[in-house]
């Protein structure tokens, strides 16, 4: 028997981890904040800020998902679930981190990861770390408008090519780890799609649309400019800054991935996403 915690349930990673636990039939409960629920799911109530909330809530549990929300408090917080995890005498945790994670990173973000991670291997639970880079999901969501509306495709991304994952992948690969965890001891995976380039992303994109879809270079700045002025906290937009200059200066260009390794089956292709998302550009 291992019963299951999943914190992060309600983010982009979370919800497609939830989904497939569900469809799995897992014996698992969702840590939420209060006030919050997920329809047919256990669920207890927990606050990132309060170690020993959650060490009661874990309590009874064999393994803990790790992730905490992209925010200035993502290292305290994820650093406190693994306390809690620890207090609760859990036996494995299965920590959700991102690709190029590294405590010697000049990005920031990276660094932030790479910390988290270290923390994690050195806890003394057995663990495994998983790390995707980003989401074909953020095409339909944080860019969806502007290829809408004018065709036009506006990113940091030089002529790099990046790994893309579709996030049900990851929430599938993550939920196969934690179903078959004695498989999965003190091992790290990365979670990455096939690099592509972002003219060719606009390309798929023109055919499936039937109309022009450009994409057009901008630079890190000018892209951090438009998050701040949109509004979004400056940590935030410090932290996709370095992924940004990650990716652009060719950091994901790799194949070196477990994703389908986990998968048991080819992972999406970026047209496969595209396909299910139409309706978000049209």
């Amino acid at each position: 028997m291992n019963r299951i915690f999943v914190t992060g349930a309600t983010g982009n990673i979370g919800k497609s981890l939830v989904e497939e636990l569900k469809k799995n039939h897992a014996d698992f409960t969702c840590g939420l904040q209060e006030g919050r629920t997920i329809e047919g799911v256990k669920t207890a109530t927990i606050s990132f800020d309060d170690v020993w909330s959650m060490a009661d809530a874990m309590a009874g549990h064999d393994t803990v998902f790790i992730l905490a929300p992209l925010s200035e408090n993502m290292k305290a917080w994820s650093l406190n679930i693994l306390k809690a995890a620890k207090l609760a005498k859990v036996k494995h945790v299965v920590r959700s981190s991102g690709y190029g994670s590294d405590v010697n990173s000049k990005h920031m973000l990276l660094k932030e990861h790479g910390l988290i991670d270290k923390a994690v291997m050195e806890s003394g639970m057995d663990y495994t770390i998983t790390r995707p880079n980003t989401f074909m999901q953020n095409f339909a969501y944080a860019y969806g408008a502007s290829i809408k509306e004018a065709g036009m495709l506006y990113l940091p991304n030089a002529d790099a090519k990046i790994t893309y994952s579709d996030v049900r992948d990851v929430g599938e690969a993550n939920a196969k780890v934690l179903m078959n965890i004695s498989d999965h001891k003190n091992k790290i995976y990365n979670l990455l799609g096939a690099p592509i380039r972002t003219d060719e992303i606009a390309l798929s994109l023109g055919g499936l649309l039937n109309k022009e879809v450009r994409y057009v270079p901008v630079s890190v700045a000018d892209a951090s400019k438009a998050m701040l002025d949109a509004g979004m906290p400056k940590w935030v937009v410090e932290a996709i800054d370095s992924l940004n200059e990650f990716g652009a200066n060719g950091g994901t260009d790799t194949n070196e991935s477990d994703l389908e390794r986990l998968l048991e089956k080819p992972s999406k292709r970026f047209e496969d996403f595209a396909r299910d998302y139409l309706m978000a550009w049209q």
